[in-house]
């Protein structure tokens, strides 16, 4: 599962993933998350996509627009997921307001979560706390989740573990905020790679 609220991104992940979409093995959501439903302003910087964010940013060039964003827990329910295995979020100094709006199912699903915890200053403490309200210290070995720093990580090391645990039966359900759109997310990959938004 894809979440992904910026146009031309959706665009980019529609053409690449067209069979994949097709067969249901992929379904992509086309609004953004948050801990409420609600129409929010959205900065699209013009010269990379990877930084749009909800967050201002005063030093980019960026175009302005709102769009939708809703709780995940509303899109679990929607659809009637059974399980989520794993959640990977890197979403632009939006994750803690999406760990909000996704207690529900953290605290059902208890999935492996890879999060982004660089974008705002407090990003650290804020995201760890955000996760850490949704343990049960009675039924979890420890109240507050491991937090680790992978500097030398990347997408495509990210997604090779995820189809990885595809593979081993450990994964059935991933949600993904962004999923990789360009050959560099494939990175040493042998899966098809699909074409950027410039092919």
């Amino acid at each position: 599962m894809a979440i992904e609220p910026d146009p031309s991104n959706i665009l980019c992940l529609r053409r690449n993933y067209a069979e994949q979409i097709a067969a249901g093995t992929v379904t992509l959501i086309e609004k953004g998350v948050w801990s409420e439903e609600a129409e929010i302003r959205f900065e699209r910087d013009v010269h990379d996509s990877a930084r749009h964010t909800f967050h201002h940013q005063p030093d980019a060039d960026v175009e302005i627009m709102s769009i939708p964003v809703v709780p995940l827990d509303q899109i679990v329910s929607e659809l009637a997921l059974e399980r989520i295995d794993f959640i990977k979020m890197d979403i632009e100094g939006a994750e803690r307001e999406a760990i909000e709006g996704a207690q529900e199912t953290l605290k059902r699903f208890r999935p492996e979560m890879a999060i982004c915890t660089y974008h705002l200053d407090d990003d650290p403490e804020a995201v760890r706390d955000a996760v850490a309200r949704t343990r049960d210290p009675l039924r979890d070995s420890c109240s507050t989740p491991r937090c680790e720093s992978r500097p030398g990580s990347t997408q495509g090391s990210l997604f090779r573990g995820v189809i990885e645990g595809v593979v081993a039966g450990r994964i059935e359900q991933a949600l993904f905020m962004p999923l990789p759109t360009v050959d560099g997310d494939f990175a040493d990959h042998d899966a098809p790679k699909p074409r950027t938004e410039h092919s």
